[in-house]
């Protein structure tokens, strides 16, 4: 792999900058192979509007709620986000 690459993806990790798909997918199969890691679930919460505009958010859960065991070995996980989209309407349209 590419060094400069590899620090492409450090000063953005540092500096919080967004990932592409590509990255991200680098920087799992590394923790994967080094440290044995599983990744944690995210979610992508997409908007649409009705004049086709699009708003996505990946999120990781503000909230985790385990409950008793559903059935041997497996139970239910409830998770919880708040979202906040902003858009713009005619007044008239209110």
């Amino acid at each position: 792999m590419n060094e400069n690459y590899i620090r492409d993806i450090e000063r953005k990790l540092c500096n919080n900058e967004r990932l592409d798909g590509l990255e991200i997918r680098t920087v799992i199969a590394a923790l994967r192979e080094s440290k044995h890691c599983l990744q944690e679930p995210y979610y992508e919460v997409v908007y649409h509007d009705e004049y086709g505009k699009t708003e996505s958010r990946i999120m990781n859960p503000e909230r985790k709620h385990i409950t008793d065991e559903f059935e041997p070995g497996y139970c239910i996980v409830e998770d919880n986000f708040s979202i906040d989209f902003r858009r713009i309407v005619r007044k008239e349209d209110l």
